[in-house]
């Protein structure tokens, strides 16, 4: 894996951002999306009922469809980190850094330098070989690669190790069943004024919420043979206007109006669902 991987794919976490570049290599990972749909107006709801962008929970997360399917498999370590060496080097982590596994280890604060803090109480690092007792990682926030030592290594070990195994299976039946569930929500009509409730920071997290869930779609749908142009400008508008209201709220400009956009928004919402 390679970090310049980890931005090409619709992620809500560390966890899925390195899942979905690892399994994008063997695994056509626009299958996993076919859950990832939410409406506009429960989302809304969510937010205006302070839910945190980083603990959404409204649609299943990749690395759970994937399982669900069976194309892969996981394991939960928690504990120290010399207990899943068996004693051995930490380097022994190797057991698991193989071309079609992923291993993910838990990092605490000691491992930012400076200012920076992890966007997310559980922030994961995705190991990708060990040589001479030096584990190499690469890290989503930020966007970094580089080297721990076997001290460094127990130094930031944050307490849990994720570790997810390709199966090279694909429950068809399963998929299908779950592909005409999600069409058969999408042809509900969509509400309107969902957004009337929202402002700042939770209509800005909202948004990016829906940012990757219509993304998802549109990937989605096209492996499925629709290719829907008022869904690709819904993906831009989403796109631009979550960055616009983030750059917004630094600046301070409380008062500005999006209100042509977020209608916008809901108009192609309803433009592309139409024509499923």
């Amino acid at each position: 894996m390679k970090k310049e991987a980890l931005p090409q794919n619709p992620y809500l976490s560390c966890v899925e951002a390195y899942y979905l570049a690892w399994l994008h290599e063997f695994f056509d990972v626009r299958k996993l999306y076919v859950e990832s749909f939410a409406e506009i107006e429960q989302v809304a709801n969510d937010f205006a009922n302070d839910v945190k962008y980083e603990n959404y929970n409204g649609f299943a997360r990749v690395q759970d469809t994937g399982e669900k399917l069976g194309i892969i498999k996981h394991k939960i370590f928690n504990g120290d980190l010399c207990c899943h060496c068996e004693g051995r080097s930490p380097a022994a982590i190797s057991y698991g850094i193989q071309p079609r596994n992923l291993t993910l280890i838990k990092v605490n604060e000691k491992f930012f330098r400076g200012n920076l803090t992890a966007w997310r109480d559980d922030h994961f690092i995705a190991a990708t070989e060990v040589q001479e007792e030096k584990l190499y990682y690469v890290n989503h926030y930020p966007l970094s690669c580089g080297e721990l030592t076997q001290a460094q290594l127990f130094d930031v070990y944050g307490g849990t190790m994720l570790a997810y195994a390709y199966c090279d299976k694909f429950n068809v039946a399963l998929y299908d069943k779950k592909r005409a569930e999600t069409l058969m929500r999408l042809k509900e009509t969509p509400q309107s004024n969902c957004f009337k409730t929202l402002s700042g920071a939770a209509l800005r997290d909202a948004l990016g919420v829906l940012k990757i869930s219509r993304e998802r779609m549109r990937l989605w749908l096209l492996s499925e043979g629709y290719d829907l142009p008022e869904l690709n400008e819904q993906v831009s508008d989403l796109q631009r206007l979550y960055f616009k209201l983030g750059a917004d709220i630094v600046r301070g400009k409380n008062n500005a109006d999006y209100a042509n956009v977020l209608e916008n928004i809901i108009l192609n919402e309803k433009a592309w669902r139409q024509k499923l």
